[in-house]
């Protein structure tokens, strides 16, 4: 590997490698974990090497030392654990709502589903006919999966594993999922996979009650279209909707209405064709996290929509494809790597109510 003639790139190369060389003793036993910021999968690659030296030497351009590599855990979150799934493959979906205290369920192969606690301790496994696209739960003990396949909801309820088709979606097809504190089900519903929009397409936003019975969908506002081809969906704050809408081939926005589906705000980081939401959760005090699978980043936005922090995860070279945030303060991501990150939530408390309805006003008003 050639490195940068500039001294500030030179250094932050060595240092890089002085990283890499730790994790390396890590691995084999030589060091304890404190001794090592980050934790990849069992070895480190030339092409993950490359990879990172990429972020270092972007464009001939000097990166001061001091970057946002390796930051993730000083700004704001404290890491408790980090662990690996067997089997490989990335880590799709991750879901805590309605969990019983430390439980998680994780999918990181495309027909198993994984419950363990947030140390990775694998409580037990289940293998499934169908891929799922999404998961959630139910408050009275179900798990429930969507089944782009099949244009199904169907259920496996926790204490037995026991299967349980809850609801039909015929015509249309299920993608993601979100089951309320209320035991109401929002899904997100396509004809087809395509962000591209024609006047016969459906693209919309459903909401059934426990029983599985339609209370209402979102399609349009006003006479406008509100998604072209809506993917992830949660709600869990005041009363609204937030969802990922995959609007090209390459990039995607944050859609969040309220439930009748008026627009409140929608967020694509000022750059729509490359800004590239794979995953999204709020946690309970309003702050919603956002994962960038591109940019390999985090995003935090505030009730009213507003960026508050961007966190880089890049040094764990992989890519940040799920996330879930459970009601005792934890985030947990998944990554493309198979290993999974959980965090203590360090944010400060968002603003009152008062004045997030202004807020919320004044963003509804533009």
């Amino acid at each position: 590997i050639k490195m940068s003639s500039s001294d500030s790139v030179g250094k932050s190369a060595r240092d890089l490698i002085a990283k890499i060389t730790a994790v390396q003793k890590y691995l084999e036993g030589q060091v304890s974990e404190d001794n090592v910021q980050f934790l990849p999968r069992k070895e480190v690659s030339e092409e993950e090497i490359l990879e990172l030296f990429g972020k270092l030497l972007k464009d001939g351009k000097e990166i001061k030392s001091d970057s946002k590599l390796f930051k993730f855990e000083d700004e704001g979150f404290r890491r408790t654990s980090c662990f690996y799934l067997p089997g490989g493959g990335s880590v799709d979906i991750i879901s805590s709502e309605n969990c019983q205290p430390q439980e998680l369920f994780i999918s990181n192969d495309p027909k198993q589903i994984v419950l363990s606690d947030l140390d990775g301790n694998i409580i037990w496994r289940i293998s499934l006919d169908e891929p799922p696209e999404a998961i959630t739960n139910t408050p009275d003990g179900y798990l429930l999966m969507s089944v782009f396949q099949t244009n199904e909801i169907k259920g496996i309820r926790q204490i037995d594993r026991t299967p349980k088709t809850y609801l039909s979606t015929n015509p249309l097809k299920p993608l993601g999922i979100y089951c309320e504190t209320d035991g109401t089900l929002l899904v997100c519903l396509v004809d087809k996979f395509d962000p591209t929009l024609s006047p016969h397409n459906r693209r919309l936003v459903r909401r059934y009650s426990s029983q599985g019975t339609v209370m209402n969908s979102v399609e349009n506002y006003k006479g406008n279209r509100i998604y072209r081809c809506p993917y992830r969906v949660c709600g869990g704050f005041s009363n609204r909707v937030h969802v990922i809408d995959i609007t090209s081939s390459h990039g995607g926005s944050v859609v969040v209405t309220t439930r009748e589906g008026k627009p409140i705000f929608t967020f694509d980081n000022g750059r729509p064709d490359t800004f590239c939401p794979k995953a999204l959760c709020v946690d309970t005090r309003g702050f919603m996290y956002i994962t960038d699978s591109q940019a390999r980043s985090i995003y935090t936005l505030d009730r009213n929509g507003i960026l508050t922090k961007e966190f880089d995860v890049s040094s764990l070279a992989a890519r940040p494809t799920a996330i879930s945030s459970s009601s005792d303060s934890f985030v947990v991501l998944g990554f493309d790597r198979s290993h999974v990150a959980v965090y203590e939530s360090g944010l400060s408390s968002p603003a009152s109510e008062d004045i997030h309805r202004e807020g919320e006003m004044a963003v509804s008003a533009l």
